[in-house]
């Protein structure tokens, strides 16, 4: 993915968006395009709250723990309550990603 490629996406309809939120994800565990891709998917959340539910749901450890880290505590309320069971799940289970979850369910609260 090119710099000016995602330049692009954060000018683009959600109609449009929709389709290239999967690749959004992609870029999310690529360093150089991490920031861009989050940014993006905090400007559509309506259109990527279903796709980042999928994802933290997928077992992708690096993709779960920077949505929980870097994403899900920064998402609008109506979202976080889309992904709120997939981040319950995560805090169910122990390991490095349980803390994370549990931390990102402490930012629904209000």
């Amino acid at each position: 993915m090119e710099y000016e490629w995602m330049e692009s996406l954060k000018r683009a309809s959600s109609e449009e968006i929709a389709s290239y939120i999967p690749k959004l994800l992609d870029a999310v565990k690529n360093d150089k395009y991490e920031e861009r891709a989050l940014e993006i998917l905090l400007q559509y959340p309506t259109e990527s709250t279903v796709f980042i539910e999928e994802a933290l749901l997928s077992g992708d450890f690096i993709l779960q723990k920077i949505l929980l880290q870097k994403l899900v505590p920064h998402l609008p309320f109506y979202s976080k309550m889309v992904v709120a069971n997939a981040v319950e799940q995560i805090a169910l289970i122990p390991g490095e990603l349980q803390q994370l979850a549990q931390t990102a369910l402490q930012s629904f609260e209000p």
